[in-house]
């Protein structure tokens, strides 16, 4: 809060858990990533050691109720770590496979269906684009791993999908805040020392604040 638009602000360096990488992290969706995880499935147990910190967090941020933003929009805001997110999943993905390879398919089950309910809770929440965009990400990649793994007779029946509710369909808290941060960042160019680079008068003939920002949202309105 102490530090300006213009700052280019970077918090302190912190410990950090270790990003989840390798060949068991290939994507589901490729066509030989799910036959690659069954050939080197010796693996699971060593690599859900490794990560199962990342595990517990990531399960614990599945069962948040509240999760959302507290940061003010502007070029400082912190993202959410999303590709630790899409990593967490991964790992989470790998524990039903080795439930599953283990004979153990009711629990495999009953984990991805705990992934898919926390994912649409905090999807329906999400109020950041990139967020919103992650998890729709992650939703589908859930579904990914139930289809294959009951297709390999290693899963029960999941139930069928319940329709995606209007607030997990709906972008409005998500593109409300895009458009803030539009506007901030405009707002803010009078502030900024942009005269000194475009010169005053330049400023004036291609800058009015609210035309500008105005003008700005109107590429929109066909999305």
């Amino acid at each position: 809060a102490s530090h300006g638009p213009a700052q280019n602000f970077t918090p302190a360096a912190q410990a950090r858990l270790p990003l989840p990488e390798g060949a068991e992290f290939c994507s589901i969706e490729a066509p030989a990533c799910f036959s690659r995880l069954l050939q080197g499935q010796e693996r699971l147990p060593q690599v859900l050691a490794e990560h199962a910190a990342l595990l517990g967090r990531y399960r614990h941020f599945l069962a948040l109720p509240d999760y959302h933003t507290l940061s003010s929009p502007g070029l400082a805001e912190p993202l959410p770590p999303l590709l630790y997110l899409a990593r967490a999943q991964q790992v989470l993905s790998l524990q039903a496979l080795q439930l599953a390879l283990a004979g153990e398919g009711k629990a495999a089950l009953a984990l991805l269906a705990e992934d898919q309910a926390g994912i649409r809770r905090q999807l329906a929440k999400a109020d950041q684009l990139a967020l919103k965009m992650t998890l729709v990400s992650m939703l589908n990649r859930n579904l990914e791993w139930l289809v294959r793994l009951h297709r390999a007779g290693m899963l029960p029946r999941p139930a069928l999908l319940a329709p995606l509710g209007p607030g997990e369909r709906s972008l409005r808290f998500a593109m409300q805040r895009e458009f803030l941060l539009g506007t901030v960042m405009l707002e803010n160019l009078r502030a900024e020392d942009i005269p000194s680079l475009l010169e005053e008068a330049s400023l004036w003939l291609d800058y009015k604040p609210q035309m500008t920002i105005n003008a700005s949202l109107v590429p929109y309105r066909q999305v």
